[in-house]
């Protein structure tokens, strides 16, 4: 029987692969953010990045602790590794076999194309192939997957700032921080995929800072709204709004996520968690939506979008994501028991 987690971090992920939904519908119909519902309030961000921000904070947090509880490398890349690669895997093979046919790539050329996609796979890169949504913005089986090699990224980063020492003082972890931040600014204007980088980075460590700074882990209502507050108002300031969200953002997200833990949003998405199912599979479903039903309208779209990616969720929760977590948890119980090193405070994992 799965572990109920007495905290509201189901939810709150679902939530955001929610929120992508909402965000991608119109800019997948439309072609532009004209109509995307955050940009158009505030000018900067999208509910999409926001949502993303959301993931890799929450990602930051529990993937430190993860790191530290750890039996030893070998485990906790074991672990990572069969969290990520199945889903992502079968969502791969999903949109080669079923959305590309249904896109436009002819059934004769695809199994050529299919062979020549398996380099993608290692890289966590999206599946390409050719004459899909032809004459659709954003033309692409899975303009989702971008994020996923960078969430892997910082797995990796993490193991290297460990291994370092740097998780044993916080004071390290906030100059890294800073240092992040200084570079995410200054590769604002030149060098994108390297502003991705810094950015994803520096929101992954905002959460991560929490993980190892239990002073000062004081969860509480007032704060929650006080960092939310001021959250909101940075989406005001254009290329500044992804800091304050990271920074202050970080805190509401955390302590939302510890202090409702009770209820029914404690109970969305607990023992089965398809949030990262829905996150994958929805943009080449809506994309489908659209090819098919070109009248439809963005709510409908989105609304059947959410139901139907869901129901893949459920489907790769079930079939591929839980049995393999199950077979690597078993398989770094197998490994060395002794922790990589000992935090007298270390949160618990959802």
């Amino acid at each position: 029987m799965a572990k109920l987690h007495k905290n509201s971090f189901g939810f709150l992920r679902l939530f955001f692969a929610f929120l992508v939904i909402v965000s991608h519908t119109p800019e997948l119909k439309d072609g532009n953010r004209s109509r995307e519902i955050l940009t158009s309030i505030f000018g900067s961000l999208s509910f999409g990045e926001v949502a993303v921000d959301g993931f890799f904070i929450i990602s930051g947090y529990f993937i430190v602790t993860s790191f530290i509880r750890s039996s030893s490398i070998s485990s906790y890349f074991i672990k990572r590794i069969f969290r990520i690669y199945p889903g992502y895997i079968a969502s791969f093979i999903f949109c080669l076999l079923i959305v590309g046919p249904l896109a436009g790539t002819p059934i004769a050329e695809l199994p050529r194309h299919v062979v020549r996609q398996i380099i993608n796979i290692p890289m966590l890169r999206a599946p390409i192939l050719p004459h899909v949504f032809d004459g659709q913005p954003y033309p692409s089986l899975n303009g989702a997957m971008w994020s996923l090699s960078y969430e892997f990224s910082c797995y990796v980063i993490v193991v290297l700032l460990g291994l370092s020492g740097i998780f044993k003082r916080s004071s390290a972890v906030f100059l890294l921080i800073i240092f992040l931040i200084s570079f995410y600014i200054l590769s604002q204007s030149h060098y994108a995929q390297l502003n991705t980088f810094f950015r994803l980075c520096m929101v992954f460590m905002c959460g991560a800072a929490w993980a190892v700074a239990p002073k000062l882990r004081a969860w509480s209502w007032t704060l929650f709204f006080i960092s939310s507050t001021i959250s909101i108002l940075f989406l005001f300031l254009g290329k500044y709004a992804e800091i304050g969200l990271s920074i202050f953002g970080s805190y509401s997200i955390l302590s939302f996520g510890f202090l409702v833990n009770k209820g029914i949003l404690t109970k969305i998405n607990n023992k089965t968690d398809i949030s990262y199912g829905v996150y994958l599979y929805a943009w080449p479903i809506e994309k489908l939506i659209f090819l098919y039903f070109p009248t439809i309208s963005l709510i409908s779209a989105g609304t059947i979008d959410f139901l139907m990616s869901a129901l893949c969720a459920i489907a790769s929760w079930h079939i591929v994501e839980r049995p393999m977590q199950k077979w690597s948890h078993k398989l770094s119980e197998q490994l060395s028991s002794r922790p990589l090193f000992k935090s007298p405070a270390s949160p618990k994992l959802p």
